[in-house]
Parts: structure tokens; C-alpha cells; sequence
């Protein structure tokens, strides 16, 4: 049954719940970003020859994280562009997922069901 919105156009189950997921790997998107940006602000007045860790005061040992600030810096395009096609991954799958669920419901709707839920032959 379509969920209604005063002002906006009815949306199925399906729909709700893949922008429900969208809006989730927004989210973590922009905590990537804004984590980034962080680093990089903090790193400004650090030495490039110092380990980043170091100069952020994290509590984390070289084998860990063994950059140097200069190499943080340089890597953060390069890691926000691996989460990005990660997270693009992620949503791909989700809108698989989502016209799967649309497209056996509109086969079902259509009549080509053997049992409540589960399409016939011809709808297969």
C-alpha cells in the first residue's frame, strides 16, 4: 500500500526503504569528508617529516598508521575517492535491490503469481 506525504506523490514500501539507504550513505559520505577536512585542518601547522599520528595526538602506533604529514595530506583525495566508490557500490546494489522488489511486484500485480507472493512460470 503507497505511503502518502500531504505534499508529495504517493511512495511504496520499496521506495521508502531505498531512500531510506540513500540518505544513510549520505550521512556516512559527509562524516568521511568532514573527518578529512578535520585532519587536514588539524595537520596545517604540523612538520611534513613528523608522523601524522604524532602530530594529532592519536594513540595509535607507526604500524598502524605510518604517514607522514605530508603523506596524509596527499593521500586524503585518494582515500574520500576509494569511499566514494565503495559507498557507489553500496547503492547500486540498493537500487538492484529496489527494481527487483518493484518489478515482482508489478509482474504480481499483473496476475502472473502460482501462490501469494511467488510468481508463475510466465512471470519468472
Amino acid at each position: 500500500m503507497p505511503l502518502t506525504n500531504q505534499t508529495q506523490e504517493p511512495k511504496t514500501i520499496s521506495f521508502c526503504r531505498f531512500r531510506k539507504k540513500h540518505i544513510e550513505l549520505s550521512k556516512i559520505y559527509w562524516q568521511h569528508v568532514i573527518g578529512s577536512q578535520s585532519v587536514l585542518k588539524a595537520l596545517k601547522t604540523a612538520k611534513d617529516t613528523d608522523l601524522a599520528v604524532h602530530a594529532l595526538g592519536i594513540p595509535t602506533n607507526q604500524k598502524e598508521w605510518g604517514l607522514s604529514v605530508i603523506e596524509t595530506r596527499n593521500a586524503t583525495n585518494e582515500y574520500l575517492d576509494r569511499v566514494r566508490l565503495h559507498l557507489l557500490a553500496i547503492c547500486c546494489a540498493s537500487l538492484e535491490s529496489f527494481l527487483n522488489d518493484i518489478c515482482v511486484s508489478h509482474l504480481l500485480s499483473l496476475g502472473y503469481k502460482e501462490a501469494p507472493g511467488q510468481l508463475s512460470v510466465t512471470g519468472n
